[in-house]
């Protein structure tokens, strides 16, 4: 406060300190074949002021195999060959051409956008036409739009961004509104007279413009009339003064009150509905101070299940699986007993227990107490875990996967099977395996080395450095897909995977293939896993011929591997084709038996089963539970 009429204060303001922001997460979600995704953001929940941008995620795009023909062409009739997604599973089919004509296909090139895959479209003077020669979208290539600051009279503008090859806008810009003028107290620049008026000046504190105000003539005295305008929750209140001649002014300012938050309470979700996250408004305005947000239903989580019914020669049997949120049941048929099998299933609850069982079951393969090494991977992503194949194979170690909870019952499993002076790796990232991970496992005064990069692929050199590979042959496969890794995870071998998406070489991998030009490297999978321009480029860096393993699918191509690394086998360990959790940890058991990996599937055992009868096979390993490899597929293959 201060005096009217001598202008000295008399009650000095205090600063009151800025609260800061109150970092709220904004959860991302990943992206999809054709759905872009959304990194990780956050806000302050007191102002809303966006604090880390979230950023778009491109979508994958398809990932297509190379193919199987549905329906074979005769002399008059096309045939039709159909495509699958090895990522989502999506399918899509093309035309064969009739036997009985010579095509002469002219093809129109239609070029690869930043969202659409390009391909060639081939046309046949008959009219019959195809397309294919797919190339991965682009992607966007992002050009940052450079904002500016908002002043007391003007707009400013945030920063955004657009695609320089599209013009898309990526990040939109956002007006931030003119500050408005913060005038001072003001200083009287001419002393009012009984005869004239004078002038008080103010300067805005930011920008340094300057208006005026008369101050009335000495000769009048002002009789004033008070109107209070009270406070609101973000609002100050006042009392404004206006004399009957025209003059007024503000003051006896009072704080707004502030909002009363009164909590919204949510609530959580069930298997099959969704629940509420709290949120908050103020009680005196009702104004929404925290969103409530939408939690998705969970889903059921079913167990293993148990037999309700035992299966007979005759007669099939039940399984009943309860889901362990909220004990709902379902049942599955087991196949009738066709015969006893020298197969054993290794599976637990989860992947992580698949994982524990794997490597008690490579414990007992390597005759040992304790594991000098053991490898911790992602349960949630493949990369890491099958280029740490090669690590594991390397250190006769086991590989476990931190999914969700998992932590506890990997660190009771390390603990008890580590060898005084082991070591556990930690494959990836925090992002892969989180700081608090390895921050238990410290704890437990356990010896841990991290081994990462910046992506999957630089991951994936460090692995391969940390080991080394002298002058053995190296084996390069996608690194969007598993299932080539997967196949070839139990040959002992260095698997180098590539960018498949951006269909070229990173100069890591580009400087680690120079420094090792003269050893033999193998391709493994077709030209729709990894390109011909790719096997180029790699020719044009190693000195001898380039080899490449494939099949017609993923199946197929597991058994190619198979036929080719491994001659006289007496067991075999075969994985679910159509996921990697189960499989993940399959390499080195599969290594340490001298075993292939073989990948099979319901109604796609065709491959595996002729490979097992050659070869005389009649014993071996299943991974996973009857959820995802149903007994009567174990039949198929092994007998």
């Amino acid at each position: 406060s201060h005096c009217s009429r001598c202008s000295i204060v008399l009650t000095e303001q205090e600063v009151i300190p800025a609260l800061g922001h109150d970092e709220v997460t904004d959860d991302g979600f990943a992206a999809t074949c054709t759905e872009d995704g959304l990194t990780d953001g956050s806000h302050c929940s007191r102002c809303s002021i966006v604090l880390t941008e979230q950023e778009v995620i491109p979508a994958l795009g398809h990932s297509w195999d190379e193919g199987i023909v549905t329906q074979e062409p005769t002399e008059t009739e096309t045939g039709i060959r159909t495509f699958t997604c090895e990522t989502c599973g999506e399918t899509r089919t093309e035309t064969i051409p009739a036997l009985d004509h010579t095509h002469s296909y002219t093809a129109v090139v239609t070029a690869p956008t930043c969202t659409d895959e390009g391909f060639t479209t081939y046309t046949c003077s008959c009219g019959d036409s195809y397309t294919g020669d797919e190339v991965a979208a682009l992607g966007h290539n992002e050009v940052i739009d450079e904002g500016f600051a908002a002043t007391c009279t003007e707009d400013g503008l945030t920063d955004g961004s657009h695609c320089s090859r599209c013009s898309i806008v990526l990040t939109e810009q956002e007006v931030i509104p003119a500050l408005g003028h913060s005038w001072d107290e003001g200083i009287v620049t001419q002393e009012p007279t009984e005869t004239e008026t004078g002038i008080r000046t103010f300067t805005c504190e930011t920008c340094g413009e300057t208006r005026t105000e008369t101050i009335p003539a000495l000769d009048h005295t002002h009789s004033y009339t008070a109107v209070v305008t009270a406070p609101t929750c973000t609002d100050e209140g006042f009392t404004t003064y206006t004399c009957s001649c025209g003059d007024s002014y503000t003051g006896d300012e009072v704080a707004a009150l502030g909002h009363n938050e009164v909590i919204d309470e949510g609530f959580a979700a069930t298997c099959t509905e969704d629940g509420l996250t709290d949120g908050s408004h103020c009680s005196r305005c009702s104004i929404v101070l925290t969103e409530q947000e939408v939690i998705p239903a969970l889903g059921h989580s079913w167990d293993e299940g148990i037999v309700t019914q035992e299966p007979t020669e005759t007669e099939t049997g039940i399984r009943t699986f309860t889901c362990e949120t909220c004990g709902e049941t379902r049942t599955e048929t087991i196949p009738c007993i066709e015969q006893t099998s020298n197969v054993i299933r290794i599976s637990g609850k989860g992947r992580c227990e698949t994982a524990i069982e794997a490597a008690d079951t490579l414990k007992e393969i390597l005759n040992i107490d304790r594991f000098d090494s053991i490898i911790l991977a992602s349960g949630s992503n493949f990369a890491d875990a099958l280029t740490g194949s090669y690590l594991a194979n390397a250190k006769g170690a086991p590989i476990l996967l931190h999914f969700g909870s998992s932590t506890g019952k990997n660190l009771e499993y390390i603990r008890n099977n580590l060898a005084k002076d082991g070591i556990v790796y930690i494959l990836g990232g925090a992002a892969a395996v989180p700081e608090e991970v390895e921050d238990a496992l410290t704890d437990a005064g356990l010896t841990v080395e991290r081994v990462k990069g910046k992506s999957r692929f630089d991951t994936n050199l460090a692995i391969l450095n940390t080991v080394g590979i002298g002058d053995q042959e190296i084996l390069i496969s996608t690194g969007w897909s598993f299932a080539d890794s997967l196949s070839v995870s139990a040959t002992g071998l260095p698997i180098l995977m590539v960018d498949t998406k951006k269909n070229e070489l990173t100069e890591a991998q580009i400087a680690f293939l120079t420094s090792h030009a003269a050893n033999k490297v193998t391709i493994v999978g077709g030209t729709g896993a990894v390109s011909a321009e790719l096997e180029h480029a790699i020719a044009e860096i190693v000195e001898g011929d380039i080899s490449r393993i494939s099949g017609k699918t993923r199946e197929a191509t597991s058994v190619a591997v198979a036929e080719t690394y491994f001659h006289a086998p007496a067991f075999a360990v075969a994985a679910y084709s159509q996921n990697f959790p189960d499989g993940l940890c399959g390499g080195p058991l599969a290594y340490a038996m001298g075993a292939p990996l073989l990948l099979i599937n319901k109604g796609a055992e065709s491959a595996a089963a002729a490979y097992v009868d050659k070869h005389g096979i009649q014993s071996g390993y299943v991974l996973g539970g009857t959820g995802v490899v149903t007994d009567a597929t174990v039949h198929a293959v092994f007998g």
